[in-house]
């Protein structure tokens, strides 16, 4: 990944230090009102760790794809079997996507191959994979032209078996790709994507486009009422809760009710226990485990990279 890029990954996809101070400011606010009731901000534990043999607030690599330098943006299907991820294995590519899989939850995946209906000159990365793994849409930057609006693609397969068609830009309803950058895309279901709408260096939102039914064309657009859009969010399938990777850890909002603003930030997992996260996380179903990408400690951050998870 070229310095150009990390540039803009760094400007436009992390939170700023006045955005820190913020989630600070907030947070103690909400402390301060601890007298007060909390309602029930996750769903209850349905049976055990989505992940067996892992301890709470342990991070561990990804088995089977951990160990790979350079993996970056995490995403897995529902049953938590087959996982897509961003990677540097080809210098004449930039960065790809490649998917593993593996036939049992408490088993490492199996050797990454390349999406090859995704391979691009381009920057390829924050993929999302639709819950049965049929549908992935993900960003795609021209690391050599900064002017050059990031697209937002999308191929799909007949079945788990078959390989990915060629990707094509995915149009959404009142976005103008060609003037509006876009990232961070995830499924929340199979009618529903989130992503950022990036529209200049200080304004930013988080909208969440629906559509009828898994084969036709995204048709609405609405707008999810952050108090701070500026980090790469994971919104869970009810819309109630939000979670991010920022300097202070793995970090919570949420609402009572749709038609609600979410709250303040609350940290889940401190950043002295998952260490620093590089980019968009992801949540298994049950909001148990996250997936993320771990930058290391070496001056490049591309090849300090590597995929980890942690139980909470």
């Amino acid at each position: 990944m070229n310095r150009r890029f990390r540039e803009w990954m760094v400007r436009n996809c992390l939170a700023t230090a006045a955005n820190t101070l913020l989630f600070a400011t907030l947070a103690g606010l909400f402390a301060q009102d601890a007298s007060v009731e909390a309602p029930a901000v996750r769903p209850p534990r349905r049976g055990p760790t989505s992940v067996r043999g892992i301890n709470r607030h342990e991070p561990k690599p990804i088995p089977g794809v951990g160990q790979l330098r350079g993996g970056y943006s995490p995403c897995l299907t529902a049953d938590l079997k087959t996982i897509v991820f961003a990677n540097w294995l080809s210098r004449k590519t930039e960065y790809d996507l490649y998917l593993a899989t593996r036939d049992e939850v408490d088993e490492p995946f199996g050797p990454a191959e390349r999406i090859e209906g995704a391979v691009t000159t381009w920057t390829d990365a924050c993929p999302t994979l639709s819950a049965d793994g049929l549908e992935i849409v993900y960003i795609s930057a021209d690391d050599a032209d900064p002017k050059e609006m990031p697209k937002l693609l999308r191929a799909t397969r007949p079945d788990l078996k078959s390989p990915f068609s060629q990707a094509q830009e995915l149009p959404l309803p009142r976005i103008d790709a060609a003037r509006q950058r876009l990232a961070s895309p995830q499924f929340m279901d199979k009618l529903r994507l989130k992503f950022c709408l990036i529209e200049s260096e200080t304004v930013r939102t988080v909208r969440v486009a629906s559509r009828p039914q898994d084969d036709a064309p995204f048709k609405t657009l609405e707008l999810l009422p952050l108090q701070n859009p500026w980090p790469l969010w994971w919104v869970s399938a009810d819309a109630l809760r939000a979670y991010t990777g920022i300097d202070e850890g793995i970090c919570l909002s949420y609402r009572d009710a749709t038609d609600e603003e979410f709250g303040p930030i609350e940290v889940v997992v401190p950043a002295n226990v998952v260490g620093k996260i590089d980019g968009p996380v992801w949540l298994a179903p049950q909001e148990d485990v996250v997936f993320y990408c771990s930058p290391g400690d070496q001056g490049r951050p591309d090849a300090g990279r590597h995929l980890m998870m942690v139980a909470f």
